[in-house]
């Protein structure tokens, strides 16, 4: 279990690594949430830069057929369920911070040991800091 552990803490890491790049974001949906337009839904949504590309969609499917989805007329209830998911996501800020603390708890989970905090802390002030 313990290995299990430190791998998905490392997966949570190297999530907060991408969260710094531009392009990347990373939110987190609130636990509280009520049900919203979409949910039910898997899909990864593409917009890009170059204007002479469209966004796409690409639709996670139960029977493991994924769909790509380019058409406007496709594209459009995909937009609004982003529209109202944004609603039930967490600040950018917020997110990230929870992110961390997940990781932490995964490295150091004994309750009332915050060593690990306070190293993991230090290891990103110096790395923001370029030391």
């Amino acid at each position: 279990m313990v290995l299990v552990a430190r791998v998905m803490a490392d997966q949570l890491e190297h999530v907060e690594e991408l969260n710094e790049l531009p392009g990347f974001e990373f939110r987190v949906v609130d636990g509280e949430s009520r049900p919203y337009f979409g949910q039910s839904a898997s899909f990864t949504m593409m917009r890009f830069v170059e204007k002479r590309f469209d966004g796409v969609v690409l639709l996670h499917t139960l029977h493991g057929g994924d769909t790509w989805l380019e058409s406007v007329a496709e594209r459009e209830p995909y937009e609004r369920a982003l529209t109202a998911f944004d609603g039930a996501l967490r600040s950018e800020q917020e997110s990230a911070c929870r992110l961390g603390h997940a990781s932490l708890r995964l490295r150091d989970p004994l309750p009332g040991n915050d060593s690990g905090d306070q190293q993991r802390n230090l290891r990103l002030v110096t790395a923001q800091t370029g030391r």
